[in-house]
């Protein structure tokens, strides 16, 4: 609702005002590239700002309640931000499983968290990479981060769980990893090439999300392996 004090600096010929005139409406057009969700995000993200710092600037703006709608491309942009919270927070949740699986199947504490490095640096990777290739993602594709934790964690459970193998057979670390990459290493690297080439096909997919979500496993996984092949036995 408007305040008195500023329904009087106010023409009602400038507005498109309600019958009790407390709700004004001001209508705008913009010319961007509806293709492009970060022009997009740029301007709506201003415009929200622009509306903040004009409330603070005078006292008669406090108790003005100042919002903007639209059509499509501002439901797309207020979509993504929730979906964006979402991958967010699920994210976080996935790794803590994770890690929780981890230290309940090793009964070890250091072994989760050494085993979530090299994930994490995998998707730090597949970030560049990806951000070289596309101007922006998809909400769908942009949670390649999950798909890579819940995928990437494999190659860390196959290795680590023969590398204990070997440990107790030899108790030593260096021959234990040269036979667990021996034996073990061509059947993880086997798993994610194929794993990868599956995500490939989604490259010839007519809907933008998958055909990113596609080219991100294609490149993420064989990253992610190559981040667990060689920062877990410089960890361990």
């Amino acid at each position: 609702a408007l305040p008195t004090a500023t329904l009087e600096k106010a023409t009602l010929s400038e507005y498109i005002v309600s019958d009790n005139k407390k709700i004004y409406l001001i209508t705008m057009g913009f010319t961007i590239d509806m293709e492009n969700p970060l022009e997009r995000n740029y301007l709506l993200d201003d415009l929200g700002r622009l509306i903040t710092e004009t409330r603070g600037e005078d006292k008669d703006y406090e108790a003005l309640d100042v919002g903007f709608t639209g059509g499509l491309m501002v439901i797309d942009y207020e979509g993504d931000k929730m979906a964006m919270q979402d991958i967010y927070l699920t994210a976080f949740i996935t790794l803590i499983l994770i890690l929780i699986l981890l230290f309940v199947s090793f009964r070890s504490l250091s072994l989760p968290l050494l085993s979530a490095i090299p994930l994490l640096i995998g998707i730090i990777w597949t970030s560049g990479v990806i951000f070289l290739v596309y101007d922006s993602l998809n909400a769908l594709s942009a949670a390649f981060a999950v798909l890579l934790l819940g995928l990437g964690i494999d190659f860390c459970i196959h290795l680590l769980t023969r590398f204990m193998g070997e440990m107790e057979e030899h108790d030593n670390v260096t021959l234990a990893f040269e036979h667990t990459f021996v034996h073990t290493g061509r059947a993880v690297i086997l798993g994610c090439l194929t794993t990868a080439a599956a995500f490939f096909s989604f490259y010839f997919a007519e809907t933008k999300a998958l055909h990113q979500l596609g080219v991100i496993g294609a490149i993420g996984l064989p990253l992610t392996l190559v981040a667990v092949f060689v920062l877990l036995p410089a960890l361990v």
